[in-house]
């Protein structure tokens, strides 16, 4: 595989809000919890990730697959990027496709109903470097310099929503109200490079902050990642 994900379109456009970056020397870890309202094992691995996201060491993102939209209830978060994402990773390490899922800097999968299991393995996980993240005007900057020892990287930049409540009136939830957090809203993607680059975004209006990774693009390892929230 070239890289973890087909390329997305990122559309220019005019977003104000300050943002403020992750310091270099701070470690990071990445967290993806693929989710689904129409899922009625997935709300207290919804809850364990509005708690990560708490975290200043965790970049926690809710990724909602749309495979279960049929189902009486569409998710009203679900991509179909997401669900490529997820399909991905399991090519790569052969886990199978569920929700909830929970995949830890792209590399341990894990079901997300087990939260004793998934701190552990959160807090054995390799720290990432921080990459540094920065806004200048209408871009987002990534320098990936500091990754010039590096060959075939590829890097992914999500833009997500804020923690939010949710009514869920029909299918497997109805009745419950669910907090989200992060629900991921655009990922853009490049093609692969060799770490020696200063990237250059666009980025679309109305994200409530930003995450990048930078993975291997033959295995979908994520070996440094940085995140802009406002």
């Amino acid at each position: 595989m070239r890289a973890l994900l087909a390329s997305a379109t990122l559309f220019l456009s005019v977003f104000c809000l300050p943002f403020s970056q992750a310091k270099a020397e701070d470690g990071l870890k990445v967290v993806e919890l693929f989710t689904s309202q129409g899922c009625a094992s997935c709300p207290p691995a919804d809850k364990l990730l509005s708690d990560l996201a708490t975290r200043d060491d965790v970049i926690a993102l809710g990724c909602h697959v749309d495979y279960w939209d049929h189902l009486q209830w569409k998710d009203t978060y679900s991509q179909a990027f997401c669900t490529n994402r997820q399909r991905v990773y399991n090519a790569v390490l052969d886990t199978g496709i569920y929700t909830p899922q929970i995949v830890i800097n792209g590399t341990d999968a894990m079901v997300g109903t087990r939260p004793a299991t998934v701190q552990e393995a959160i807090d054995t996980a390799t720290t990432l470097p921080a990459l540094p993240v920065t806004r200048e005007g209408e871009e987002i900057v990534i320098d990936a310099r500091t990754l010039a020892d590096r060959d075939h990287l590829a890097i992914s930049i999500f833009g997500y929503g804020s923690v939010e409540d949710q009514q869920i009136d029909s299918g497997e939830n109805k009745g419950k109200k669910i907090t989200y957090a992060n629900p991921v809203t655009m990922l853009g993607n490049t093609e692969t490079f060799g770490g020696t680059e200063i990237i250059r975004y666009a980025v679309p209006e109305g994200a409530a902050g930003y995450a990048v990774t930078v993975h291997d693009a033959e295995t979908g390892a994520i070996i440094a990642a940085g995140k802009l929230t406002p």
